[in-house]
């Protein structure tokens, strides 16, 4: 399967893509994004001055070649596990072995509310 149909499957099931980030995304094209090599090393959440949630780390490319369309999304979460929101940090390319940073705010979700947050990183 081509990137592009895990993407077209998502996205015509359940989801809405913007800038190469599926926010919403059927089984199908979940288990697209999880045969790439994208991983989280490290991550934290920290509040701003402002009162957002921001959550910060790294991103490595574990693989051999240079992956591309790389992003990182955030996934926040309440006390009884209920999703709150999402977002998403844009990267691009990243080459074989590389390590990034990447930083994502919790943009329109309360920060008192989130208990927990999941990380996972998308690339092609």
């Amino acid at each position: 399967m081509k990137w592009w149909q895990g993407l077209l499957i998502g996205t015509t099931v359940t989801g809405v893509a913007i800038f190469g980030t599926c926010y919403t995304c059927s089984k199908v094209a979940e288990e697209v994004f999880e045969l790439t090599e994208l991983r989280i090393v490290e991550h934290e959440m920290t509040i701003d001055e402002w009162g957002d949630a921001i959550v910060t780390g790294k991103a490595k490319n574990a693989s051999d070649s240079k992956l591309t369309m790389v992003s990182v999304e955030v996934r926040w979460y309440d006390a009884e596990g209920v999703l709150l929101g999402e977002s998403s940090d844009y990267i691009g390319d990243l080459n074989a072995g590389e390590v990034c940073k990447f930083k994502v705010y919790a943009y329109g979700v309360d920060a008192d509310e989130i208990a927990d947050y999941k990380v996972e990183g998308h690339g092609w």
